[in-house]
């Protein structure tokens, strides 16, 4: 960092360097596991259950939670792309709430390094 550099977003480097490999495991991590469920959430081929109505309705079952799954590894890859790109677009303005200008904070973005809004931002959100 250099001398008179003002850090936005409160992160210092090696805390932004720590977040960007945590955004690039996550995504390949999505990337993979999108892989896999594919598989899972493909049409249930009824005539091939053979062992029954339970087997078939356990089969549609397991078909549901696969295309939820990767619904929902669906939407926080896009939250990580998004977290990518604006790092690469400008490191200062990665890990300010994209609704209050406020900075983050490094231990949510620790757990969710892909997360555009502060708890606070976040929690209102979701009540609404």
């Amino acid at each position: 960092m250099q001398v008179g550099q003002i850090i936005m977003n409160n992160l210092d480097q090696a805390q932004r360097d720590l977040l960007l490999q945590a955004l690039e495991d996550l995504r390949a991590l999505l990337e993979d596991t999108l892989t896999q469920t594919a598989v899972s959430a493909d049409t249930v081929m009824l005539d091939q259950q053979r062992l029954g109505r339970v087997s078939r309705v356990d089969a549609l079952q397991q078909q549901n939670m696969a295309q939820a799954n990767e619904h929902q590894a669906r939407q926080r890859l896009k939250q990580v792309l998004s977290a990518l790109r604006l790092y690469e677009e400008d490191p200062d303005e990665y890990g300010l709430c994209r609704s209050c200008d406020n900075p983050i904070g490094f231990a949510r973005l620790q757990v969710r390094p892909e997360t555009p809004l502060c708890i606070k931002c976040q929690q209102s959100a979701e009540n609404n």
